[in-house]
């Protein structure tokens, strides 16, 4: 795996993580008082956007090794 590669798949793993933890913190914070209804919508969209990031990282990890002219 190239550096570059493997600092893509880093960084999408780091993101993934904080933006979860991040959003806990917030979902406690503020959207809780709001109920559970607004309590699952948030964890919903926290979990795509962390699956989104996560795919990135995936995606420079199939990327790697194939030539730039493919």
């Amino acid at each position: 795996m190239e550096a570059d590669t493997a600092a893509a798949v880093a960084a999408s793993v780091v993101g993934a993580v904080s933006l979860v933890v991040c959003a806990i913190a917030l979902i406690r914070e503020y959207v809780e008082p709001l109920g559970p209804g607004a309590v699952i919508v948030a964890g919903l969209v926290t979990g795509v956007l962390a699956t989104v990031l996560l795919a990135g990282g995936a995606w420079a990890w199939r990327r790697d090794g194939r030539s730039p002219v493919e």
